[in-house]
């Protein structure tokens, strides 16, 4: 399972009205995904704390798969070449698209 709706619930303190604003939350901000483009463009820094933001946001909801790979990302963004940032960026935004769709059938 690609989200931990339970874990996620838990995170909020089982308020579900919390809970299902933080998840109408992460749908809006990461409904089209990450953009290489934009990524590639900003300095390291900003996109390892776009990256970490994912990281935390996806933990929180319940998605920690998704979590891992971002934290990984995190990591490794500033040794890897462009096409290898935009390789590993596609896994995520694949995961990502399953999420959304796990939490827009949850919601």
């Amino acid at each position: 399972m690609d989200v931990d709706f339970d874990k996620g619930l838990r995170h909020c303190d089982g308020n579900r009205q919390i809970y299902q604003a933080v998840l109408q939350q992460y749908q809006q901000q990461y409904a089209q995904g990450l953009s290489f483009e934009q990524l590639s463009a900003d300095s390291h820094e900003a996109s390892i704390r776009e990256l970490h933001t994912l990281k935390g946001l996806s933990a929180t909801i319940g998605a920690d798969e998704l979590s891992a790979l971002a934290k990984q990302l995190q990591l490794d963004w500033p040794t890897l070449s462009p096409p290898q940032q935009r390789e590993r960026l596609d896994i995520i935004n694949q995961m990502l698209a399953r999420v959304i769709a796990y939490v827009n059938e949850w919601r």
